[in-house]
C-alpha cells in the first residue's frame, strides 16, 4: 500500500455524517418503520430531540440521498420521510453491528 492510501479511509466522509449526534438513531427508526411523518418520528425520540435539530439532521440525510422527502396531502400537508436505497444499506449495517456487539457481550 502507498502512503496516501494509509492516510484516508474510504469510509470517513460518510461517517462524518452517520456518526452526528441523532443521526445514527434516526436512521435505525426509519430503517424499522418503512415511512413516517416528521412528529411520528419526533416521538420516537421521546420528544429528546427539538423539532429544530431533528428537522437539519433530516435536511442533510436528503441531501445526502440517505432519506427522501416526500410531500402529499390535499388540504393538510403531509411530509413523509424513508430510507433511500442507500440509506437502507447503513441501516442493514447498524443492525448489523447492534447484533455483534451484543453477541459479544458490549452491549
Amino acid at each position: 500500500m502507498s502512503e496516501p492510501e494509509l492516510d484516508r479511509c474510504v469510509l470517513e466522509p460518510l461517517l462524518s455524517i452517520v456518526c452526528k449526534k441523532w443521526t445514527a438513531r434516526i436512521i435505525f427508526i426509519l430503517g424499522e418503520n418503512n415511512s413516517l411523518r416528521f412528529g411520528e418520528l419526533r416521538r420516537a425520540f421521546d420528544k429528546k430531540i427539538t423539532a429544530k435539530a431533528l428537522s437539519e439532521k433530516l435536511q442533510v440525510l436528503v441531501t445526502e440521498r440517505f432519506v427522501t422527502r416526500t410531500e402529499g396531502g390535499d388540504v393538510v400537508r403531509e411530509v413523509h420521510y424513508e430510507l433511500t436505497p442507500q440509506g437502507a444499506c447503513i441501516h442493514r449495517a447498524l443492525k448489523q453491528m447492534e447484533g455483534d456487539l451484543r453477541m459479544a457481550g458490549a452491549i
